[in-house]
């Protein structure tokens, strides 16, 4: 029989195919070596795996090439597996030392700092389809709770003792978002040089990045047709409410040094692509009623938002900012609508009725000429 290390064993196959997997404690300096010397013999499972991520490129792009699982994607897989110990449960519990933690985010980060960030489409999409399940995953918590106490169980079965068993106890099940918690912690500047390795992934779950959406020197994803055009679907199906906080948010956090100009003006060109395709695609919803005081949180509306902050201390807090962030961002749509010729629109695209329409709609709302005005030096520095 083959030998199979229990990281490919355990946790590849399951983790590729998007089902329930299970994190275990960080690989070791002998395992990892271990590990290497397996991937180098061509396993039988490679062939496996290289047929998973070939089944789900092709919900991708047309005509997505050869995803091959390589030493590369390897390294990008473990590389994961190691940050994904900040929610084991021994982490949880308050086992693990912070300095541990802070050892291991320099190990993983001289890890990603060997690789280069993609720049090939199939290096583009091979790198999604190694992050995408976790931008995805959650993990089902338990908590047993008796008449004085309570015990909490992350993300493991429950056991209890016999006697334990035997007295009266209620269990809530709640799940943990690991996207929305993986900025935080020691561990974050590895999450964000990891995020910063699958750029496709970045824009398409943009959604789940708020307050963690950064520009990188190069955007190069954008100028590949194909991840355009995935990137403005997902946005579509998503929606406005969804999508436009992070990028506000990007916009005005913004600094001088933050990308390139380039990375910049593609931004600002994301920006209005999707709202004049909102207002195309979907009329009937492509300007929410985000202007509407009296639908409108009134908790820390208008609180400045940095980036020290933590952008998950409650959920009234959270809806607030990112509501706060909507209405920029259509602040922002607004003032490049005013200065689209800048962004290379075509003067047939510029003169359409649906610019036209959006632009009166919202020159006719005080609310959105409000944002544009917070967002006068967001979109000046885009544009600069």
């Amino acid at each position: 029989m083959e030998f199979t290390p229990d990281f490919a064993a355990r946790f590849l196959r399951r983790y590729l195919l998007g089902r329930e997997y299970e994190v275990g404690l960080p690989i070791e300096a002998k395992e990892y070596a271990l590990l290497m010397s397996w991937f180098t013999g061509r396993p039988a499972l490679v062939d496996e795996l290289e047929a998973i991520l070939q089944k789900r490129a092709a919900a991708h792009f047309v005509s997505p090439g050869p995803i091959l699982f390589d030493e590369h994607v390897l390294e990008l897989t473990v590389a994961l597996y190691q940050l994904l110990f900040a929610f084991h449960a021994s982490v949880q519990q308050g086992r693990v030392s912070r300095a541990r933690l802070e050892a291991l985010c320099r190990d993983v980060m001289l890890l990603l700092e060997r690789m280069e960030p993609p720049t090939a489409r199939h290096e583009i999409l091979r790198n999604h389809l190694i992050l995408e399940p976790f931008l995805r995953s959650f993990r089902l918590d338990t908590t047993v709770r008796f008449s004085r106490r309570a015990i909490r169980f992350y993300g493991q079965p429950v056991h209890l003792n016999w006697f334990a068993r035997r007295r009266p106890h209620t269990d809530e099940q709640s799940s943990v978002d690991l996207a929305a918690q993986a900025f935080d912690g020691p561990l974050a500047p590895a999450m964000r040089l990891l995020l910063s390795r699958s750029p496709l992934s970045k824009w398409l779950y943009v959604h789940r990045l708020f307050g963690h959406f950064q520009l990188e020197t190069n955007e190069n994803v954008l100028e590949e047709r194909d991840a355009c055009r995935l990137i403005c679907n997902r946005w579509l199906e998503l929606g406005s409410e969804q999508c436009l906080p992070s990028l506000g948010e990007c916009c005005f956090s913004m600094r001088p040094t933050d990308g390139s100009r380039e990375s910049r003006v593609a931004l600002a060109r994301m920006l209005l692509n999707h709202a004049l395709s909102a207002a195309y695609w979907r009329p009937e919803r492509h300007l929410p009623r985000v202007f509407d005081e009296t639908a409108s949180p009134k908790l820390t509306l208008y609180q400045p938002m940095h980036r020290s902050q933590s952008y998950t201390t409650s959920e009234d807090l959270q809806k607030s900012q990112r509501l706060l962030f909507l209405r920029r961002a259509w602040g922002a749509v607004l003032l490049l609508l005013r200065q689209s010729e800048r962004l290379a629109v075509p003067e047939w695209d510029r003169q359409s009725e649906t610019v036209k329409r959006l632009t009166e709609q919202l020159e006719a709302t005080p609310g959105a000429l409000v944002a544009a005005n917070e967002m006068q030096n967001a979109v000046a520095l885009l544009m600069s």
